[in-house]
């Protein structure tokens, strides 16, 4: 079960003086950063608190993926304070390693293991146990990996190896590698982008099970119905600029598109009629490999969707209408 808290506002922040609620884990702020021609982050705030689900949103280029590259040492910021719970005075990260060392780790959309090593070998890169005569502890390895999989309710064997995992089962992988670092805070970048409905499920409760623990997660996706069923709160990013957070008790959908596009959005799904437009082409009883008699007609200015399940034919279809495949009936 997932529970959603909603937590009190922040105090208010005053340039000349730092005010935090005890709970805080990571504060960013007054973040700035500059690339050749484009000023990708203009100012920005950001705090995560203690065992939350915390929403990082905004459309493609409004410096979502930057903020999380200065916090994970991969850019350097041009200006700004960056602080963790812990620390008395604003840290320096200039490194993942730097990141990791203050309990900050992050899962990609893109798979970053090793594919030819076994999932225990990527779960401790680079800290693998020792013997006493300096060689790899196999066992200890092992048995700490598969603790580490058990609390996450996960029960493939560590000793696969991750080229023989499926996309669920390297990202839960990508997971269990933060926990064994000691990780407070975890940063999930598009992490449901090329799973199942049945693998998000599986993902969602590890999340839920992580808050329970007091884990703090940085949540990123274009998924606005993910953002409202898992989040506490949501922070909003448009051109570089922070624009505003918000429990997700407060807000809705048309809100939060409103602030990401910065203007009223009174109507999200218009309605409109693309059969008085043009047919820009048209399928006659199309016949080819895996399909079999299909007309459909694709008016301009219109996305038509081809849904089906895997092997129904949608792919094939595309293939034919293309010429990848040959068409041995119909007309296009």
């Amino acid at each position: 079960m997932i529970v959603r808290m909603h937590h009190a506002p922040f105090a208010k922040k005053l340039r000349g003086k730092r005010t935090v609620k005890e709970n805080t884990v990571l504060e960013m702020r007054n973040i700035h950063k500059s690339f050749p021609g484009v000023r990708a982050l203009k100012g920005v705030d950001f705090t995560l608190c203690e065992g939350e689900i915390h929403a990082l949103m905004g459309e493609n280029g409004a410096g979502k993926s930057t903020l999380i590259k200065v916090l994970t040492g991969v850019y350097g910021k041009d200006e700004g304070q960056v602080y963790i719970k812990g620390q008395a005075q604003a840290v320096s990260i200039r490194s993942p390693r730097d990141a990791q060392k203050f309990g900050i780790s992050t899962v990609y959309q893109e798979i970053t293991l090793c594919p030819n090593l076994s999932v225990a070998e990527n779960m401790y890169l680079g800290r693998l146990p020792k013997t006493q005569l300096g060689v790899v502890d196999w066992k200890k390895l092992y048995q700490d990996a598969d603790e580490v999989l058990k609390k996450l309710g996960l029960k493939f064997d560590c000793r696969n190896k991750v080229k023989n995992l499926s996309v669920a089962e390297s990202q839960m992988t990508e997971i269990a590698k933060c926990l064994t670092i000691g990780a407070k805070v975890i940063i999930m970048d598009e992490p449901t982008a090329a799973l199942t409905d049945e693998e998000i499920q599986i993902l969602f409760r590890i999340i839920a099970e992580l808050k329970a623990k007091g884990i703090s997660i940085l949540y990123i996706s274009h998924r606005m119905d993910e953002i409202f069923r898992i989040s506490d709160r949501l922070t909003v990013f448009r051109d570089g600029k922070y624009i505003a957070t918000k429990a997700i008790g407060e807000t809705d959908y048309d809100d939060v598109v409103s602030m990401m596009v910065g203007r009223s959005v009174t109507n999200l799904y218009p309605k409109r009629n693309y059969e008085k437009q043009d047919v820009a082409m048209e399928l006659r009883n199309v016949t080819g490999k895996g399909v079999h008699g299909v007309s459909l007609k694709l008016h301009k200015g219109e996305i038509l969707g081809v849904a089906g399940l895997l092997g129904s034919g949608t792919i094939e279809l595309s293939k034919i209408v293309y010429g990848a495949l040959p068409m041995t009936d119909g007309e296009i």
